[in-house]
């Protein structure tokens, strides 16, 4: 038999890029502010305290009333640190903590919260413009919907290590599952939580366009030579052997004699035919 050999799989993977950065230090400590921020102007709020002789209420919850006509646009980011009551708060807690934590540690302090905060007024301002002229509008969870936006599409751009159809199919399920609305209720602002989502897969977008190249530097390429399994040798072998006997067989075909090939009781030249 032929010498034969099966080469090793030699492929380059990424081991490490944007997400095996270490986070940034300020991380958990900025968190845990805006947790105690979020948790005391709330609680303050709720038990009606007053500041310069008026309700801290009236100071910081936002109506269209208040911002658009008597100019109190201020109350555009002191509303995102009120909520209406104990679950509402909670319910924002629970996504704007670990989401507060990793845009922080992975994008620093320019994205969330400085970046964060100004689209939350803007999202207030565009989301009052289509309330009624009483009505109020309080609570962080718009700015939580561009936090979830930003990261979940910022994910599906850095994440190489996995394939694009992966981690766009991971992002789109756990979105879908985390900020779809499971029904209506009248008290919630859609309107702000649509803003704010949009917002944040523009953001996401334009992010990652500016800082493209800073991104990709991070991006580690590693050689992996790999040395076939012992079943790939043995089957690749009866493969070889399979091919080579298919080959001589076709060899001895090719040389066979057409004339030799007759029966010779019908050649002339061998002998008369025993039927005549």
């Amino acid at each position: 038999m032929e010498q034969f050999s099966l080469k090793p799989y030699v492929f380059s993977r990424i081991q490490s890029n944007w997400f095996t950065r270490p986070l940034h230090e300020a991380s958990a400590a900025v968190t845990t502010v805006f947790v105690a921020l979020l948790v005391a102007i709330s609680l303050s709020v709720w038990n009606n305290s007053s500041i310069f002789g008026h309700s801290l209420a009236s100071l910081v919850s936002a109506s269209r009333e208040a911002v658009f006509e008597r100019g109190a646009y201020w109350q555009l980011w002191t509303t995102l640190f009120v909520h209406a009551d104990t679950s509402h708060l909670l319910s924002n807690l629970l996504l704007f903590i670990p989401l507060s934590y990793f845009l922080i540690g992975y994008f620093g302090l320019s994205l969330f919260p400085v970046l964060g905060l100004l689209i939350g007024g803007l999202t207030n301002y565009l989301t009052l413009k289509s309330m009624p002229t009483h009505s109020s509008l309080v609570g962080i969870s718009g700015v939580v919907f561009w936090m979830g936006a930003v990261w979940l599409t910022l994910y599906a751009l850095l994440e190489s290590k996995e394939s694009v159809r992966r981690r766009v199919g991971k992002s789109l399920v756990i979105g879908a599952a985390l900020f779809l609305p499971q029904g209506y209720e009248p008290h919630i602002s859609y309107a702000a939580h649509t803003y704010g989502f949009l917002f944040g897969v523009a953001t996401a977008f334009g992010y990652y366009a500016l800082n493209r190249r800073k991104f990709k530097s991070a991006e580690v390429l590693e050689t992996i030579v790999e040395e076939p399994a012992d079943w790939e040798v043995e089957w690749a072998l009866a493969q070889e052997a399979e091919r080579l006997q298919f080959r001589d067989l076709l060899q001895d075909l090719a040389t066979v004699s057409p004339k030799t090939s007759l029966d010779n009781r019908y050649s002339p030249d061998l002998r008369p035919c025993r039927t005549c």
